[in-house]
């Protein structure tokens, strides 16, 4: 694996193949939609080696309030 390998690339090309079969069809169709939905929009364009711990934190308080923006009160 490359060392300038991106978040979504890992995540679509290595760590999703590697739990087909591993995992229930239901449990990986889960684990890819919410990859798609949360987590490459908001990290997948980073380098696996540069992300951060606050890197993550940001992208989880994104998410969060793309969700409450969504919702109708």
């Amino acid at each position: 694996m490359k060392a300038s390998i991106t978040l979504g690339n890992l995540i679509i090309y290595h760590w999703l193949p590697d739990k087909k079969g591993r995992v229930t069809d239901i449990t990986h169709d889960d684990y890819e939609r919410m990859s798609k939905k949360y987590v490459i929009p908001t990290l997948g364009t980073m380098r696996v080696r540069d992300i951060t711990p606050s890197d993550i934190l940001q992208g989880a308080d994104a998410v969060a309030l793309s969700d409450v923006r969504k919702r109708k009160y």
